[in-house]
């Protein structure tokens, strides 16, 4: 052992043992005594060693005192071990004083003193202090036995995963083992890395490549798949594809998981609709190139043809090179049977992206994939001309189920152990139960879809399309679309004129648009059979079409010949290998014609938006100006109706003011010459204030109520209008809404308020007794002092007569009048002061509809201005999806190019 080792480990006193058999502590304390004999040279050693004993001992007071003092070499060795000696006693405070003050000069003194403060400070729980120590360690003296080791499990127990990762790639560049780069795999698939730059890798993987390559591809995948979906993710792309251009000898088919995410990242980019183009024109070219550079060789296909589909819309940032080597790359590859799942693929996210932007591909589009992806089937498209005899035949075929009129829409047959009927539409897709519930113009271009329990349809496996009888020889795009559809085509022919100058028309149009498409003819007789024409015609077939097969139907064709045929010619004569090729290309026209109907509803959908703004402001404005209409009607109505009112009761007061004078004078016939004058005055009030009582309750108060009734109907009938006029408002407003939205309706609560308020009011009155008489006047304190002066003599009557006469004959009583008038219809003033509020609840509902409806059409518009805003300002957010979606179909385009020349 050597001496640094010994020091180290604490065995510097086995030095002082060779050939001794004793104890260490005696032969210390021997060689002690001797060495104080020659003058203590060698004392420091002796005590040195001594002290490592005591230590080894536990008696760490003695292994101090030993150590204490020394000078020389062993000084700053005697310093760490002392403060070895206060940790272990519990004293972390001496200790850290002590290992700070050892200013150890040799590496592995300074190493052993890190590693002991490294472990103080994580008993003191000074963590920073610790990781700082071990660190620096590292830094200084990165071989330093097990001190990587202490650091990893160090920084992964408090979770520092920044810095095991750089321990983690340090180690593996400085010991070049693979074990260390299996750690820091376990730390990224495990997200701890997840918050650091991905240019902080491209080192570590570029020496990893040239270490082992296997473990470089299982670092890149777990980076990847790491960085997927956060904000570093295109930088990570950016900054691997960089480091893979620069490496030499990329190896093909090694990283399988690395290069099913250089797929994945493709599919996601060019189909998910997330990305624009600006975003994707710097990262595509390199990550087509370096995923064309790694793929296997065996199903290089889709790397390549990726990469032929981008340059051919995208060409900058590709080389020619790259491009050659992928069309040789492309000639030598195969077609696989995922071919047609990508595109099933590619059109369930053109659809999911279309619904996400308020468009669709609608029903109909997903009928007729679900019809091609159905391999289990193969499809049978019937046509024929007018007077051809097909509804026959097919009637034959399926019995009742075949329905009259068939000539309404397209038809779809195929085997279902329940019987059933659908319509399939752009819109939807219906059950029905009567098919005659169905009209040409419900189907539109639609179809009808018959699920029948009918064994031929089980056995043969077809299902069968049927085309409306065609009427010239044009074929509109209805019909191309549901031909699209057949693996074969049966063409009905009647054989009296077989191959008529329009059905040659016919039959050519469909070749050029399926050139592949098997077609065979169903030859009909109607009428009497004639066997010569039969066999004239079918001869006639074959020599125009050697390759079909022609299969008779008579007037009364044998059903199983008839189903034997059938079956022959679609299904013998026709390669099942061919049908999965000629359906891959026709789910591409299909997805083709998916964008091509997008862009259209995109137009549509930006003119929609344009009418609906104009229909919104339209809309604003005319509930504008209603609500002022609606303003200006209740303030006329409020005026009218009080002016009304007021001038009814302005009538009644003043006929009041004019007759209560009148019966207050009449009441002089009740003073006789033999009154007594010493009371007349209370005589006379209390029958003025009788007649007057009588007057209101029996003249004045009836008539009133009349007038009042009379009134609140005339008013009642004007309310009326308003409302019949507002109903015709909501009408107009509904029509313009295309629905019933708007209701303008009144409260005429307030008319039955009116009625009740009136009623209580005109029922009856009774008049509190007035002072007409009783009150200080000049005059009547002199009549009354008369009376009482004059009253007790009777020669003095005829006089007092004449006075009283006279005075309640000419007195005005305006007074009492309007002291009468003003007591009695109090109440009615106060009714007509609240005919203004009355009035406006009348109209509060229809108010509040406006209001709301107008700030409910402000928003909509406000909110069809901010997307027709952005339809302009930002055009890309459609149409980079639907290019990269091209991008995407051309791809696969390539691959059936490819497959088909194969």
């Amino acid at each position: 052992m050597n001496l640094e080792k010994m020091l180290i480990e604490k065995k510097y006193y086995e030095s002082f043992m060779e050939g001794q058999s004793e104890h260490p502590a005696a032969v210390l304390a021997e060689a002690y005594l001797e060495a104080r004999e020659r003058g203590e040279e060698g004392l420091q050693e002796i005590r040195f060693a001594q002290g490592e004993v005591y230590f080894g001992f536990r008696d760490y007071e003695a292994a101090i005192q030993k150590w204490e003092g020394i000078s020389g070499s062993l000084k700053s060795w005697s310093v760490k071990n002392t403060a070895d000696s206060y940790y272990e006693l519990g004293e972390l405070a001496k200790a850290e004083d002590l290992y700070r003050a050892a200013e150890p000069k040799n590496n592995s003194l300074k190493a052993e003193v890190a590693l002991q403060l490294f472990a103080l400070y994580i008993e003191k729980g000074k963590e920073e202090a610790a990781s700082d120590t071990i660190k620096g360690l590292i830094a200084e003296n990165p071989g330093y036995p097990d001190a990587a080791s202490l650091a990893r499990n160090f920084f992964e127990s408090r979770g520092d995963w920044s810095s095991a990762t750089d321990l983690a790639a340090n180690e593996l560049e400085r010991t070049k083992t693979t074990d260390w780069a299996d750690v820091l795999i376990s730390y990224v698939d495990r997200g701890a890395t997840s918050g650091m730059h991905p240019a902080y890798f491209m080192k570590v993987l570029a020496f990893l490549y040239e270490l082992d390559k296997d473990r470089f591809g299982h670092l890149a995948a777990s980076l990847w798949k790491n960085y997927f979906g956060t904000e570093n993710y295109f930088a990570w792309i950016n900054e691997f594809n960089a480091l893979l251009a620069g490496l030499s000898d990329l190896p093909n088919g090694e990283w399988p998981e690395l290069t099913e995410l250089y797929k994945e990242a493709y599919l996601d980019f060019t189909t998910s609709g997330n990305y624009s183009i600006q975003s994707l024109s710097g990262i595509m070219p390199p990550l087509l190139k370096n995923w064309l550079d790694i793929e296997d060789r065996q199903t290089i296909g889709l790397a390549a043809s990726a990469l032929l589909a981008w340059s051919g819309k995208y060409p900058g940032g590709i080389s020619a090179k790259s491009i050659e080597t992928a069309e040789t790359a492309l000639s030598h590859s195969k077609r696989t049977e995922n071919d047609f799942t990508e595109g099933l693929s590619l059109l369930s996210e053109i659809a999911a992206w279309s619904n996400s932007q308020g468009m669709q591909l609608g029903p109909r589009f997903e009928w007729i994939a679900g019809e091609l992806a159905n391999f289990r089937t193969r499809h049978v498209v019937t046509v024929g001309m007018q007077g051809s005899g097909k509804a026959h035949v097919l009637r034959n075929i399926f019995g009742d189920a075949y329905p009259d009129g068939a000539d309404s829409g397209a038809l779809a047959f195929k085997y279902q152990d329940e019987a059933a009927v659908s319509k399939v539409t752009d819109e939807g897709i219906d059950e029905v139960e009567v098919f005659e519930e169905l009209t040409s113009a419900e189907n539109g271009n639609g179809i009808i879809s018959f699920s029948l329990p009918i064994p031929f349809l089980k056995d043969s496996g077809l299902s069968f399309i049927d085309l409306p009888e065609f009427e010239d020889e044009t074929l509109g795009p209805d019909e191309m679309e549901y031909i699209h559809l057949a693996d074969s085509l049966l063409v009905t022919v009647e054989s009296r004129e077989p191959l008529t100058t329009p059905e040659r028309i016919v039959i050519g149009q469909i070749r050029e648009m399926q050139p592949g498409l098997p077609i065979h003819f169903l030859l009909t007789q109607t009428g009497e059979p004639d066997p010569y024409a039969f066999e004239q015609a079918a001869m006639q077939i074959k020599a125009s079409f050697p390759d079909s097969e022609v299969i008779k139907a008579g007037p009364s064709p044998d059903r199983n010949y008839l189903f034997e045929d059938i079956v022959k010619a679609a299904v013998i004569g026709t390669p099942e290998r061919s049908i999965i090729g000629s359906r891959s290309d026709k789910l591409l026209l299909l997805i083709r014609r998916a964008l091509d109907h997008l862009l259209l509803q995109r137009t549509e959908q930006e003119k929609g938006i344009q009418d609906k703004i104009e229909n919104e402001e339209q809309m604003a404005s005319k509930l504008t100006g209603a609500i002022h209409q609606l303003n200006d009607i209740e303030s006329e109505k409020i005026e009218k109706i009080q002016k009304s009112y007021r001038l009814l009761v302005d009538e009644a007061k003043a006929e009041m003011l004019t007759e209560i004078p009148e019966i207050l004078r009449g009441t002089a016939d009740v003073i006789k010459e033999d009154s007594d004058f010493r009371n007349i005055h209370l005589d006379l009030n209390e029958e003025m204030n009788r007649r007057l009582n009588e007057y209101m309750n029996g003249t004045a108060m009836p008539k009133l109520r009349t007038a009042l009734e009379q009134w609140i109907e005339e008013t009642g009938g004007e309310l009326i209008h308003i409302q019949e006029y507002l109903d015709e408002m909501s009408d107009g407003f509904n029509k313009l809404y295309g629905q019933d939205w708007i209701r303008l309706d009144c409260d005429f609560r307030i008319v039955e308020d009116w009625k009740r308020d009136i009623g209580r009011m005109t029922n009856g009155y009774q008049l509190d007794k007035v002072n007409i008489l009783l009150r200080r006047t000049p005059s009547q304190i002199f009549l009354k002092g008369a009376g009482k002066l004059f009253g007790a003599l009777p020669q003095n009557n005829a006089m007092l007569y004449n006075r009283y006469k006279t005075y309640v004959e000419t007195e005005d009583y305006l007074d009492t009048a309007r002291h009468v008038n003003d007591r009695f219809f109090l109440q009615f003033d106060l009714f007509e002061k609240a005919i203004g509020r009355d009035i406006s609840l009348f109209f509060h509902r229809p108010h509040e509809v406006l209001d709301a409806t107008l700030r409910d059409t402000q928003a909509q518009l406000e909110n069809s201005r901010s997307m027709a805003d952005d339809m302009k300002k930002n055009p890309q957010r459609f149409h980079d999806p639907v290019a990269l979606f091209s991008i995407r179909l051309r791809q696969l385009e390539w691959l059936e190019i490819v497959g088909n020349r194969l």
